[in-house]
């Protein structure tokens, strides 16, 4: 074991980092008989950790991104107390963050889901989810130019069912597709 002699000394910091500020904004209405759920939440990211610069080379500051969500159930299994929210539900997602700073660029998603559809399992959950990143373009322009394979994004596909064993215990299958799932750079091995 190591003596500290001088504890204030320690420096509690890693280097690059800075600070990230998140402010979310949104609706939500709760599900009630004859009332439908929505939940909508959008927010701005700012940070001011030196991140790596694709475009340029070397650290910079100046990254941020936003996201944009929104859920909302179109069908009402069982409008009585305790028991509104289940039903059938839509929801999309778009998120954002400059592709000089970032790996992953843009994301988007649709889903469609249900929340105990059979009556025996109020809190399992079905759902059907596709989306796609779209890579930074400052990291696939670079790779092509060294004569890589680089694909510019990727698309998924996932059915799942979660399942309530016990309070706060959920277990889950599903079953997925994802088309180029490499990140960016790829071989002709790995297509």
């Amino acid at each position: 074991v190591e003596k500290i002699d001088n504890p204030t000394n320690l420096k509690w910091s890693t280097p690059n980092s800075g600070v990230l500020v998140i402010n979310e904004v949104g609706y939500r209405k709760e599900a009630a008989p004859g009332q439908l759920a929505t939940w909508v939440r959008a927010a701005p990211l700012f940070t001011s950790s030196r991140y790596i610069d694709y475009a340029v080379g070397g650290r910079s500051t100046g990254n941020y991104g936003a996201y944009f969500l929104a859920d909302h159930q179109f069908v009402q299994l069982a409008p009585v107390d305790g028991q509104a929210a289940r039903g059938v539900y839509a929801g999309v997602t778009a998120m954002y963050a400059p592709p000089e700073f970032n790996r992953f660029s843009q994301y988007y998603e649709l889903r469609l889901y249900g929340i105990g559809l059979l009556a025996s399992r109020p809190r399992d959950m079905l759902s059907l989810v596709v989306s796609r990143n779209v890579f930074s373009d400052d990291l696939v322009d670079a790779a092509l130019q060294q004569g890589q394979l680089a694909h510019d994004a990727s698309l998924s596909i996932t059915a799942g069912y979660s399942a309530t064993i016990a309070p706060g215990i959920r277990a889950g299958v599903g079953l997925g597709y994802t088309d180029h799932p490499t990140p960016v750079v790829y071989t002709p091995q790995t297509g």
